[in-house]
């Protein structure tokens, strides 16, 4: 945990120290970004996220996002995330988590802030050491597996930049598909089939 403390307080320095910048960041289209909510629960997360501009068709120009006051300033800009995340996550002593993907994100404001909603697909790598009793023998032994999940989600949040610093509120929600069984039939309790949902806050540096 003391590194990634440390990894956040270097990177709000470097935003401190390069306001010189801060005039710039309209035409910055990289962010890297960490979230530091999920070493509450023992997840080192973070992502990596290019902005584009693109062409949106004049149909959907017009169209409003239900539910949604300015969904409309959300296709009318254009303004495009396509973002790689990834993390690690050992959510007991005998399963670890391994996830990366892509995801996209539409964006109210021009500059890539203000309200943004997105969907997206993460591939998880799980491992367990399934503990398990050997009824033959009384003795306990253990199961290694290994399995690939999928997670399609959508989220939505909020950015707001200072200079090359910004920071993000998100929440998402999905359903993974696939599971890990062990031999005995005991499904993974973690990573496994079913719904998912994550919050954290992104802190970013752009560049």
């Amino acid at each position: 945990m003391r590194k990634q403390v440390l990894l956040l307080a270097v990177i709000l320095l470097i935003g401190i120290t390069s306001n010189v910048y801060a005039n710039d960041i309209a035409i910055k289209k990289n962010y890297l970004s960490i979230n530091p909510v999920g070493l509450l629960f023992n997840i080192y997360s973070g992502q990596y996220e290019r902005i584009f501009h693109i062409e949106v068709p004049s149909a959907l120009k017009d169209l409003e996002i239900p539910g949604i006051p300015v969904g409309g300033n959300v296709l009318k800009n254009g303004i495009l995330g396509v973002a790689v995340p990834f993390y690690y996550w050992a959510p007991t002593d005998d399963i670890t988590i391994l996830g990366s993907g892509v995801k996209f994100r539409l964006y109210d404001q021009e500059n890539a802030a203000g309200l943004f909603v997105g969907a997206g697909a993460e591939v998880l790598i799980i491992s367990w050491d399934y503990p398990y009793i050997d009824w033959s023998t009384i003795t306990l032994k253990t199961e290694t597996l290994t399995g690939l999940t999928f997670n399609p989600k959508v989220e939505a949040g909020y950015k707001w930049i200072w200079g090359i610093i910004s920071v993000t509120p998100t929440a998402s929600a999905g359903y993974i598909l696939g599971s890990v069984t062990a031999s005995d039939g005991t499904k993974i309790s973690y990573g496994g089939s079913g719904v998912s949902y994550t919050y954290g806050i992104e802190f970013s540096l752009a560049f």
